[in-house]
């Protein structure tokens, strides 16, 4: 769950000026991973002690500082992460905290994982190498069986070749900002669309505030900006809509 004081703006602005000097976090420890068929693969991610490392001093030099704690809700612990800027204005995230061993040892571990996810989801850093690539092999190999089983016969005829091949997916189109603002029918429906992924999954772009909204989108280019990798197709979409569904607001 994602909170935040009742106005957001000067925090937003020293969060992206401290964003904008957050040096290289070192990916420093290595865990393996089972998966289900049987195979393994590795990723690196920075501890929680290289994340506060790094991002102590920006913090300070723009009046940001954070404090994290656990608090129980409906049952479930929950960690919780807020970032306080000197004004008096924060932003609050929480994030369970789920551990196996009951002791305080297991405990102690799964409290610091949490910390680490949502210090790191709070300040739009990238701490963990992307593992979306560990299925791009056995994607390929699939691909490659699927071409093979649809490639029709030699002995058919070029026409009937032409039927029976399967017609390349349709690329995804991205949603284009228009040069001039919505009518309100225009953004009315634009505001019913669901967004897909992300800390809004499942809500309605109209239900979310603006300031939330503007948030995510620092965050989103910044966490990108410091990977150092582009915005996905999805990502990209969502944030043109944000665009176009505020194209005539004028800020104050």
């Amino acid at each position: 769950m994602f909170k935040t004081s009742e106005s957001i703006k000067e925090i937003s602005e020293a969060l992206a000026k401290a964003q904008g000097i957050f040096p290289d976090i070192p990916k420093d420890k290595e865990v393996t991973v089972k998966m289900k068929s049987g195979g393994t693969y590795a990723y690196k991610y920075a501890e929680l002690s290289s994340i506060v490392k790094a991002t102590r001093k920006p913090l300070s030099e723009n009046g940001l500082s954070f404090i994290q704690g656990v608090e129980k809700v409906d049952g479930d612990v929950l960690c919780i992460t807020k970032l306080i800027h000197s004004s008096g204005q924060w932003y609050e995230t929480s994030y369970p905290v789920i551990y196996s061993e009951e002791d305080m040892q297991g405990f102690a571990g799964g409290f610091t994982f949490s910390r680490r996810y949502g210090l790191s989801a709070l300040l739009g850093v990238a701490t963990e190498e992307d593992t979306d690539g560990n299925g791009a092999n056995r994607d390929k190999d699939k691909n490659k069986f699927h071409q093979q089983k649809e490639k029709p016969p030699a002995s058919q005829s070029p026409s009937t070749q032409e039927k029976q091949t399967a017609k390349p997916p349709a690329e995804k189109k991205i949603f284009e900002v228009p040069n001039q603002p919505l009518t309100a029918i225009q953004k009315m429906e634009l505001g019913k669309f669901v967004i897909p992924g992300g800390p809004y999954k499942g809500k309605k772009l109209g239900e979310i505030p603006f300031d939330d909204l503007m948030l995510y989108k620092v965050s989103v280019k910044a966490e990108a900006e410091q990977a150092k990798q582009p915005l996905s197709l999805g990502v990209q979409d969502l944030l043109n809509r944000i665009d176009a569904y505020y194209l005539d607001f004028k800020p104050n």
